[in-house]
């Protein structure tokens, strides 16, 4: 008896949680059509994307271990899409791995597409006012990997943003580089709401990551 569209998609997710994914969902590329990205017919090949989100609680809850587990949380990552993706090519399928580290334009700090806009349109997650992609249930405390295809996976509804009138990261911020930017779903560009100038992230500030109050843990 042939797998159905839905059984085939439950199995995937279910596949990447036991790999230790904690989120996992599927895009419909024609949402994602607009969106800067150096691959070419990149939504002409793949009409799917799946987006796999790890936790990093699991590694600690302090920024130093946050940032001391850097490796171990890409690694992760990698490891479940790698198999995941085999998983779909064993079935006849294409896949396309949009690795979490990978850079194109160093300048501009951009990747083969966003991770983070496959997230928002597979229902992982909204852009927050942080630019980081906020889940329900773990706030923004998450890294990304996504998985482009050709199989015929039943996609996942995007949310709606949860932020309101929530100011916890725009306040929190050490740098004030966040704006305080109000958006329907997402800003025109980057500097719109943020000062990519102060913005420390990838020297290994956090803040903005932790004090989300969306999901965090209560110590």
């Amino acid at each position: 008896m042939s797998q159905t569209p839905i059984n085939e998609t439950n199995r995937i997710k279910d596949y990447a949680l036991k790999l230790g994914a904690d989120l996992v969902g599927v895009a419909n590329i024609s949402s994602l059509k607009g969106i800067n990205t150096y691959i070419p017919n990149l939504f002409g090949s793949f009409p799917r994307a799946i987006s796999i989100a790890v936790r990093v609680e699991k590694f600690g809850s302090s920024v130093e271990e946050i940032n001391s587990s850097f490796t171990k949380q890409i690694e992760l990552l990698e490891n479940i899409a790698l198999r995941v993706s085999n998983l779909i090519e064993e079935k006849g399928f294409k896949t396309l791995i949009i690795h979490p580290e990978d850079r194109i334009d160093l300048a501009d700090e951009r990747g083969l597409i966003s991770n983070k806009a496959v997230a928002k349109a597979a229902g992982i997650g909204w852009l927050g006012k942080s630019l980081l992609v906020v889940t329900p249930k773990y706030g923004p405390r998450v890294r990304l990997v996504s998985i482009f295809t050709d199989m015929p996976l039943i996609p996942d509804k995007p949310l709606k943003c949860q932020c309101k009138d929530c100011q916890v990261c725009i306040v929190a911020c050490p740098e004030k580089a966040l704006k305080n930017v109000e958006f329907v779903d997402h800003p025109k560009s980057r500097e719109e709401v943020l000062n990519l100038s102060k913005c420390k992230g990838e020297s290994g500030c956090k803040v903005c990551m932790l004090v989300c109050p969306l999901g965090i843990r209560r110590r």
